[in-house]
């Protein structure tokens, strides 16, 4: 990240917009992860046998070679076999019903988290900046209208970024719960 001036998805976003050093980037990093993922050979004796014989016990197409390369033996063989938690199975909703995808996976895995990280942000590090940008009388006394009213600010200080988040986050999200 140093180097490159930015993480990768900085550098995606740079690259988005023609900086050419992002794009190079951009390839290098493709290039890197893709080597990387097909590493097998000596590679596959850090493997634990546990992971191996998951993987193969799952008979998967012949294309998927899970017995060499660590990534896929690392998938099939442990990541697959991980519980999945749902905040709808949680609270004791059936995660197939609209009740239970809405409020238990999408309000509670997502929205509630989301407003509260960024209440705290608001708290520790916008809110300062804001109440000195009130007139002066209404910089006093806070009220929660000001307060709701500085945290919408916050939200909206990129009206791009926050429909791009709210767009894409809020379904993404909701399948990750």
């Amino acid at each position: 990240m140093v180097f490159a001036g930015g993480c990768a998805s900085g550098s995606l976003y740079k690259a988005g917009e023609g900086k050419g050093v992002a794009m190079i980037v951009i390839l290098s990093i493709s290039v890197t992860q893709a080597v990387f993922v097909d590493i097998g050979g000596w590679f596959n004796k850090l493997v634990p046998d546990a992971w191996r014989a998951s993987a193969i016990a799952k008979k998967l197409p012949p294309s998927i070679t899970v017995t060499d390369g660590w990534v896929d033996q690392y998938l099939a063989g442990y990541i697959w076999n991980q519980p999945i938690r749902k905040f709808s199975k949680l609270l004791g909703m059936s995660d197939m019903s609209l009740q239970g995808a809405f409020i238990g996976d999408f309000l509670v895995g997502v929205v509630i988290p989301a407003t509260v990280l960024l209440l705290i942000v608001y708290v520790f590090w916008y809110r300062k900046n804001y109440r000195k940008k009130l007139p002066r009388g209404a910089a006093g006394a806070s009220s929660l209208r000001q307060e709701a009213t500085g945290y919408w600010s916050m939200v909206m200080s990129s009206k791009r970024t926050a429909i791009a988040g709210l767009v894409l986050g809020s379904p993404a999200g909701s399948r990750c719960s």
